[in-house]
């Protein structure tokens, strides 16, 4: 399974009563109602081609501002402000067409419940390497601060005497510090899950 198959996958999960339920604004939106397998698969498709077009034009944009206008910060900081809202607002009209006769449910799952069912689609392996990559993200946003902080004359994105932009990498620490505290939960109740099952198994 690639990456954006991936992804599209974690938006898919079970309530408790078994009905097969579609995110996309992640836990604190109420999810949508998914009738049929059929309808699941077409939307996995859907999604994943959603994510094949808007991640690689996010990541481009950062790369662009990052590498070629790193000597004007303000220019650099609008780039990945308005880029980034734009491929918001056109990632929520695209799936408002995909999700258009959906019906949602009436309350939002419990977080708890949201995440255990994440987990449970993706390794130990795969969480564990994904809590560490955020955490190296985070650190390397901080070393940028303190380094750059000390070294070199930085405003936010508005002085004329800078040479580093600080938008980034404070985006770069609050972006990824929520993924590790999101990941880092997950992983917590992956391995409780699989301490019980040891459990099980022991006693049976």
């Amino acid at each position: 399974m690639g990456l954006f198959s991936t992804l599209a996958s974690s938006a898919f999960q079970k309530s408790d009563d078994g009905k097969s339920l579609y995110y996309f604004g992640g836990p604190f939106s109420k999810p949508y109602i998914i009738e049929t397998p059929e309808q699941e698969t077409v939307l996995k498709k859907k999604l994943t081609n959603i994510y094949r077009v808007h991640l690689p034009l996010l990541y481009a944009i950062i790369f662009f501002s990052s590498v070629f206008l790193w000597k004007n910060p303000r220019i650099c900081s609008l780039l990945i402000i308005i880029g980034g809202f734009l491929l918001i607002v056109s990632m929520k009209l695209w799936n408002s067409k995909i999700t258009r006769n959906m019906k949602k449910l009436d309350s939002r799952i419990p977080l708890r419940q949201f995440y255990k069912s994440m987990s449970e689609k993706l390794s130990l392996a795969a969480l564990l390497l994904g809590f560490i990559g955020s955490l190296g993200f985070v650190a390397i946003g901080i070393w940028i601060l303190f380094y750059f902080g000390t070294e070199k004359k930085i405003s936010f994105g508005f002085g004329t005497e800078t040479h580093i932009s600080l938008g980034v990498p404070i985006l770069a620490i609050i972006f990824f510090g929520l993924c590790a505290v999101a990941i880092g939960y997950q992983l917590i109740l992956k391995l409780k899950d699989n301490t019980q099952n040891d459990k099980d198994i022991t006693i049976k």
